[in-house]
């Protein structure tokens, strides 16, 4: 949250209409109703930022035959329903009631003028896999026990003539 009242700050100053979903204000609800309004709202001449501060989902695979790995955004409210003792069932809670990247995504291939995600939250370091660089894989491993990162968000999903025509 610390981090995201510093961005708040900023992109007032900046001259961006904020909407700040801080501490119990950040439902899943309530992001979801941000985002749809955004993307309803947002016009061609318009510059988006988009800064997402928060825990994002462990990728477990779901046993109802729906694969749920990618990068889902956890709530102030994710999980609560959750009163299982089976660590899987748990996890699953946590994706099933977390914000869907999808939706920013829909939001990111809106036509703007400039379009800015930035998206800081755990297991999205599959980002820096691949990088011939051997400080990120050293930092990869020694942030993740010893092992190469988990996949997480696909960077399949993030690409396409939608993303790459506005440089995201």
């Amino acid at each position: 949250e610390d981090d995201a009242v510093v961005v708040v700050e900023r992109a007032k100053k900046a001259g961006y209409a904020v909407t700040a979903l801080l501490g119990k204000e950040a439902t899943k609800a309530n992001i979801e109703t941000a985002l749809r309004s955004m993307e309803r709202d947002i016009n061609p001449d318009d510059s988006l930022f988009i800064y997402i501060s928060s825990h994002g989902t462990l990728p477990v695979p779901s046993p109802k035959g729906v694969d749920h790995r990618k990068m889902s955004i956890a709530a102030f409210d994710s999980g609560e329903a959750s009163n299982s003792k089976d660590e899987t069932q748990v996890l699953l809670n946590i994706q099933e009631t977390s914000v869907s990247d999808e939706l920013v995504q829909r939001l990111a291939k809106k036509p703007t003028r400039v379009t800015r995600i930035l998206i800081d939250t755990c297991y999205s370091g599959e980002i820096l896999s691949g990088i011939p660089d051997s400080a990120s894989n050293r930092y990869i491993l020694a942030t993740n026990g010893g092992k190469p990162e988990r996949a997480s968000i696909a960077l399949a999903s993030w690409t396409g003539p939608e993303f790459t025509s506005k440089s995201i």
